[in-house]
């Protein structure tokens, strides 16, 4: 064998194995990551668009709503979520209040994107009402609603300062 050949064939050996080696990595690139324990949330909503799961934990100086939001079923992008969390007493007034907003400010289709709302409470609360607001994009339709508002009465139930 000449020595040309010897340099082609060893060329394409180290082509095949390189070509294996992208072909490893990048099939290893889609493999899922784990990034922790899979936490469980005990509360939910949907309204159709948007999904939202959370945990209520009861921790001084008060209440702590933590959950994720997803919009699983929307191609369209939903915009600026943000959350309102009140606290009301047994005569039904509202004695407490936290807002906050989405960890993302653009949801896509399957993204799930953090929320966390601390309450700083008073001891009267009775109930917890969580409301949350968002944009849907209407670029793709016209007769798409502008804000949609969503409110969930008593979203922590059993949870008392």
């Amino acid at each position: 064998m000449s020595a040309r050949m010897r340099e082609a064939r060893a060329r394409g050996e180290i082509l095949r194995g390189v070509g294996s080696a992208v072909v490893c990595l990048s099939l290893s690139a889609c493999a899922p990551v784990s990034v922790g324990p899979e936490i469980s949330y005990a509360h939910n909503a949907s309204d159709g668009k948007l999904a939202l799961e959370w945990n209520c934990l009861y921790q001084r100086p008060g209440l702590v709503i933590r959950g994720l939001a997803n919009s699983p079923w929307l191609s369209q992008p939903i915009k600026d979520l943000h959350f309102w969390v009140y606290g009301i007493d047994s005569q039904g007034r509202n004695v407490s209040n936290s807002s906050g907003s989405a960890g993302r400010y653009v949801i896509n289709t399957g993204q799930l994107t953090p929320f966390e709302l601390p309450v700083v409470t008073t001891g009267t609360e009775v109930r917890f009402d969580l409301t949350y607001a968002y944009r849907v994009s209407d670029a793709l339709r016209l007769d798409s609603p502008g804000e949609q508002i969503n409110t969930t009465v008593d979203a922590c139930p059993g949870v008392r300062p």
